[in-house]
């Protein structure tokens, strides 16, 4: 049974060693700080002015990005949600969330970073596969058709009690985990892997905003 699964935080990638992510991260991640209107004069003696003010744009929740239970395919008794997503963990943009099999032998958690520019995504993917840090294995990370650069890592989490398998990818902006964790010697094909990944895929494409 995998009682105590707990999805791994980010920074998961060094991001904090990223220019792109230090200035997010030194900003607040929050865009450019409203910019004060000036003090108008009346037109005449009898009439006065009253500033107009704009709402600010609804900040966009990265959780809507995520995939959901029902697009799981793994063979079991379906999954749910133990805990709420994330939105922007550990204060970087994006979102986080991990996924319990209903049967507790299979949890799958996913973590998406978006950065400033889709071109600093290629910069940033080999550092997210260098240091992954949710998945101890002797083999070489394999190439699989997900995303942009996808690939894939399996072997057991760093505790050593149970199988764990690691897909890192990229999709515009956006670099993604997703962790696929199971009882100790049944690993997650790979099948299952690059179809649930293609699926995470499909959604950032459809759902990721642009950046203004």
């Amino acid at each position: 049974m995998l009682a105590t699964v707990i999805p791994p935080k980010a920074p998961w990638i060094g991001l904090a060693a990223s220019p792109i992510a230090a200035v997010a991260l030194l900003a607040g991640c929050a865009g450019q700080p409203p910019v004060s209107s000036p003090v108008g004069l009346p037109t005449a003696a009898t009439t006065t002015t009253t500033p107009t003010t704009t709402a600010a744009p609804k900040p966009y929740d990265y959780r809507d990005l995520l995939l959901q239970p029902q697009d799981m395919v793994l063979p079991n008794a379906g999954y749910s949600v133990p805990q709420p997503a994330t939105l922007n963990p550990s204060g970087i943009p994006g979102a986080e969330v991990m996924l319990t099999s209903n049967d507790g032998t299979n949890a799958v958690g996913t973590t998406i970073v978006l950065l400033d520019e889709a071109s600093a995504a290629p910069v940033e993917l080999p550092k997210a596969i260098a240091n992954l840090k949710t998945v101890t294995s002797s083999e070489p990370p394999v190439p699989v058709p997900v995303g942009d650069a996808g690939v894939a890592v399996s072997g057991v989490t760093p505790d050593g009690t149970k199988s764990a398998t690691a897909l890192v990818f990229r999709q515009d902006r956006a670099l993604v985990r997703i962790d696929f964790y199971s009882t100790l010697g049944a690993v997650t094909p790979l099948d299952t892997v690059i179809d649930i990944g293609q699926k995470q895929t499909v959604a950032l494409r459809a759902g990721l905003p642009a950046v203004d």
